[in-house]
């Protein structure tokens, strides 16, 4: 089973670490805040995605 991200919108702070990391991932929302482009995560994409969730200085993200 695929890997999932969530983005806790009361922690974000927006600073785009993610998205920088993980472009295809995390994107600015209309509200200035991190989304999910898609929360799935591909088998290949994994350490990527682990890298922006380790690198979120408001540990906003979590992936399971």
């Amino acid at each position: 089973m695929a890997k999932k991200t969530h983005i806790d919108k009361t922690r974000c702070t927006a600073c785009g670490v993610c998205n920088a990391i993980a472009p295809d991932y995390f994107d600015w929302d209309d509200d200035g805040l991190m989304v999910e482009i898609q929360s799935e995560v591909a088998a290949e994409d994994e350490e990527l995605v682990e890298e922006a969730v380790e690198s979120c200085p408001a540990q906003a993200i979590s992936l399971k």
